[in-house]
């Protein structure tokens, strides 16, 4: 049996009283591709956040590759992780050399490697 890429168990997320994510587990395998759908409202832009280090869950666990755990491995995560947004991230105001730093920053590289 393949060890998962990603295996999310019992995933939770609370924002005060309300429950947006509430017991969510599955596993993603070598050569697997997770669609994910639903209403608006359904806890899917949420449990991926957290999967990406950009939220942290109220309980559960998310772990990666060699057992790497979101958020506390976040680092080592991101940096083999791929991320293609749906729509431009990119800061109109900041020039492309900054666009460029701000990513690179988002991934612990130092200024002098990311202008290289």
């Amino acid at each position: 049996m393949n060890t998962p890429l990603l295996s999310v168990e019992h995933l939770v997320k609370r924002y005060s009283d309300a429950t947006v994510v509430n017991d969510l587990s599955f596993h993603i395998n070598p050569g697997e591709c997770l669609g994910v759908i639903g209403p608006n409202g359904a806890g899917k832009t949420t449990t991926l956040r957290m999967c990406l280090g950009l939220s942290e869950p109220s309980s559960g666990q998310i772990r990666y590759f060699d057992g790497l755990q979101m958020p506390g491995d976040a680092l080592a995560i991101k940096a083999r992780l791929g991320v293609v947004a749906q729509s431009d991230t990119l800061d109109p105001d900041f020039t492309a050399e900054e666009n460029l730093l701000v990513f690179g920053r988002y991934f612990g590289l130092p200024d002098a490697v990311i202008r290289e």
